[in-house]
């Protein structure tokens, strides 16, 4: 075969193999909705994680037999002859595989398996408060971490192995020193907004809403936006998430609260950012790596960009209010643009991090960074690990930790194994903040919220980040984009001029 000929023959496999991959998505999508009366039955659970786990050793099997290698360690030999795209492709396929093929089959089977099951204990501990009832799973998915950590490569901290995989090239010696100026700067500016008096706080606005209402606002809410039926669908879930089975078969999930409308918003614009992303990549490179995300960092920052530079601002809260209104029961007794908008922006630390607001938000992965670091580092064990999380809540927010649901047991990130992701999130917040800084030397963002131009936004993140696939990370895509690395300066700017906006600081 000649170049030409063997690239075509990867590019079907990787092909084969985002299909089988998409078949996992679309049994993870299942797993996890919840139906107009109940959720899923116990024994039909089970069975979707039995398939997801068996998916996923056959995808690692087929990602890294020996036919597949030969072929990428050959294009990679003459790089020089292919095309830029299909160059950065087979690099981008070299750096993939050869970190899956230190991982036997056996490992990543166990690893599937355990997180399948893993997942009906956290949530039965989750609901019952009880820590005890998970450590058990949880201390097998740490000590299989801990084993993929020394498997795939040396690393300076054996954490950097698993960020590695969300953030390439990323590193604990770098997030120390992020996340260190983070828990520095954001507690002394919350305790300064925390003792101004007369301010809103949380749960102050609300709008009680009927389900089948906050239904149709969602719709209209995320359509506005650019949300398109014709590649995505709305399903409701415990946690909201979004699912990509292909650039054309997108979905997202909200989670309704009929106490409260104004919950879901925050949610839906959120996942709605990360629906974007996935839709406006590369459709011709789908199930290579230039159709996938760069990382989850500029994942995470395309939907916290959505959710709190647009979706909190002043002026997109006047069009919350119109489809309030519009979708809304007769006679809803609905709060002024100002008053929704200074709710959707109340500040006070919390237990919850998905609930958090923007200024306390980032302290809550700082907490967990730690708390990982440090369990696959081997210093902390999972015994100690609500002591760990609940003096890390009274450090870093000033937060009593009540019980186990709402301390170490919130997140469902470690019952899959995910350990690694959690600074992603953090990532996301910055990298939002300095993109944001970059947009407006071009585009009028206030302006063009106010009148509901949204396609100019989008248009403006479709060029300069979701198409810049090519790169190898975030800070390269900073770098790119922006012309410096990435750097916390912008998002303190951008909180301390939202201070300012809202309380006066």
């Amino acid at each position: 075969m000649n170049d030409s000929e063997k690239y075509q023959k990867l590019r079907e496999t990787m092909r084969s193999i985002a299909r089988l991959s998409a078949a996992a998505g679309l049994c993870g999508w299942d797993l996890e909705m919840i139906n107009i009366r109940s959720a899923m039955p116990p024994a039909a659970s089970d069975i979707r994680s039995e398939v997801i786990a068996e998916l996923s050793a056959v995808i690692h099997e087929r990602a890294t037999a020996p036919e597949v290698w030969d072929l990428i360690q050959e294009l990679q030999s003459v790089a020089g002859r292919l095309s830029v795209r299909e160059a950065a492709n087979v690099r981008k396929l070299y750096r993939q595989v050869s970190r899956e093929r230190k991982l036997p089959p056996e490992f990543v089977r166990e690893l599937s398996e355990l997180a399948a099951s893993a997942h009906h204990t956290w949530s039965e501990a989750r609901a019952k408060s009880d820590f005890a009832l998970f450590r058990p799973k949880l201390e097998r998915l740490v000590a299989l971490k801990r084993r993929e950590a020394s498997l795939v490569g040396d690393f300076a901290e054996p954490y950097d192995a698993l960020i590695d995989s969300f953030e390439p090239g990323m590193t604990c010696a770098q997030l120390d020193v992020v996340f260190a100026r983070l828990a520095a700067s954001l507690p002394p500016l919350v305790a300064r907004i925390a003792g101004l008096t007369g301010r809103v706080r949380p749960g102050d606005v609300r709008v009680p809403m009927p389900v089948e209402h906050q239904r149709r606002f969602v719709a209209a809410l995320v359509a506005e936006l650019g949300f398109e039926p014709a590649w995505g669908r709305i399903g409701e879930s415990a946690h909201p998430f979004s699912n990509r089975l292909h650039p054309g078969d997108v979905g997202i999930t909200v989670n309704y609260d009929p106490e409260d409308a104004l919950l879901v918003v925050g949610s839906a614009v959120h996942e709605t950012g990360h629906s974007f992303y996935e839709a406006q990549l590369p459709q011709e490179e789908w199930g290579m790596p230039l159709g996938e995300a760069v990382s989850m960092g500029v994942h995470e920052s395309q939907s916290r960009f959505w959710e709190n530079v647009v979706g909190r601002s002043r002026p997109y809260i006047d069009h919350v209010r119109r489809l309030l209104a519009a979708h809304g029961p007769t006679g809803l007794d609905l709060p002024d643009s100002d008053a929704i908008w200074r709710g959707l922006n109340a500040v006070a630390p919390s237990l919850i991090r998905t609930e958090a607001d923007e200024f306390t938000y980032c302290l809550h992965v700082v907490l967990r960074y730690e708390i990982e670091r440090d369990l696959i580092g081997g210093r902390l064990e999972v015994s100690d690990v609500p002591a760990a999380w609940n003096s890390g809540m009274r450090r870093l927010l000033g937060v009593e930790v009540p019980d186990d649901a709402r301390g170490c047991l919130q997140d469902v990130h470690w019952s899959g194994g995910m350990f690694g992701y959690f600074p992603s999130y953090a990532l996301g917040n910055l990298a939002a903040a300095q993109l944001t800084a970059k947009m407006s030397e071009t585009v009028d963002l206030d302006a063009a919220v106010r009148a509901g131009d949204f396609a100019q936004v989008r248009s403006w993140l479709r060029e300069h980040v979701h198409a810049q696939t090519d790169v190898a990370s975030l800070d390269e895509l900073m770098v790119r984009v922006t012309g410096a690395s990435l750097d916390p300066t912008h998002f303190q700017r951008y909180l301390e001029a939202k201070a300012r906006d809202l309380f006066g600081l």
